[in-house]
C-alpha cells in the first residue's frame, strides 16, 4: 500500500505499507520519497498515481512561488516520475542535466492538484488549477516526458509574454 500526505515534519512524502489480511503490519513503514521543501498552505499537495509504466507519478505545487515551476532544481510546480522504491528511472528527460531534479518528468505547473492514470492506454492526466484572476484557465493536461506547460507564462491557451511556442498547450481548458 501507497500513501502520499504532508508527515509531522511538514513535508509532503510517499511511504509504502505491508498489508496482511485487512491490516496493515506494525512497522512496516517505508519511506519511499519525501519533499526536501517544507508544506506550505497553498498550492501545496498535488496529484499521486502510478502510470501505465507502473512508475510513481507526483504532481506538486509551486507553493504560491511561481518562478519554480521553471527552475529545475526544485521538485515545486513539477510532475515528477519514480521508480516504486522512490529512486530516479535512468529514462527522465532532465537526469543528465547538472544541478536538475532528476525524478522532474514536466514543468511549468501552478497547482496540480489531480492525478489520473487512463486504464486502457496509461496515459497519466493532470488537473491544474489556474490563477486568481477573471482571465484564469483551469487546465487538463496530457503527462508527456519533458513538457513544459507554460506557467507563470502560460496559462490555458492564454500567453502573457511575446512567444509561447515551446509550451505544451493543455488538452482542455
Amino acid at each position: 500500500l501507497y500513501c502520499y500526505g504532508t508527515a509531522p515534519n511538514a513535508k509532503n512524502r510517499i511511504v509504502r505499507y505491508t498489508l496482511q489480511g485487512n491490516g496493515i503490519v506494525p512497522g512496516s513503514e517505508s519511506l519511499v520519497w519525501e519533499c526536501p521543501v517544507t508544506a506550505q498552505l497553498g498550492h501545496n499537495g498535488g496529484g499521486f498515481a502510478f502510470g501505465g509504466d507502473g512508475r510513481i507519478y507526483l504532481a506538486l505545487g509551486e507553493h504560491y512561488t511561481s518562478p519554480y515551476s521553471q527552475d529545475l532544481t526544485t521538485p515545486l510546480g513539477k510532475l515528477l516520475r519514480m521508480e516504486r522504491d522512490g529512486a530516479v528511472p535512468t529514462d527522465n528527460p532532465f537526469v543528465n542535466v547538472p544541478g536538475a531534479e532528476g525524478r522532474v518528468w514536466a514543468l511549468g505547473l501552478r497547482n496540480p492538484f489531480r492525478l489520473s492514470t487512463d486504464p486502457l492506454t496509461g496515459t497519466v492526466w493532470i488537473g491544474d488549477v489556474g490563477g486568481n484572476s477573471p482571465q484564469a484557465w483551469e487546465e487538463v493536461n496530457r503527462a508527456v516526458g519533458g513538457a513544459n506547460y507554460g506557467w507563470p507564462a502560460q496559462e490555458g491557451n492564454s500567453c502573457s509574454t511575446g512567444d509561447c511556442s515551446t509550451y505544451t498547450t493543455p488538452v482542455w481548458s
